[in-house]
């Protein structure tokens, strides 16, 4: 997964770099945490969405005007 994250790393701006460190560690941190329990309990990850949502990564290609991360605009 690493080599993948490099290699988008390369062909994006810096700003945008950020994002994807900011995905690698939600992804990788609470959200993983997390998924066994929500598999076993068979449930909708709420939890997953309010932290994609606080973090700003659910409104990545929002554009900025509107509050979003404005990505891809």
């Amino acid at each position: 997964m690493a080599a993948v994250a490099e290699l988008l790393r390369s062909h994006m701006p810096a700003d945008q770099s950020d994002w994807l460190d900011l995905a690698q560690t939600l992804g990788q941190g609470k959200l993983r945490e997390r998924a066994a329990r929500m598999d076993e309990e068979n449930r909708f990850p709420f939890e997953n969405y309010d932290d994609l949502r606080q973090s700003g990564l659910l409104g990545l290609t929002v554009p900025k005007e509107y509050g979003g991360g404005g990505v891809g605009s």
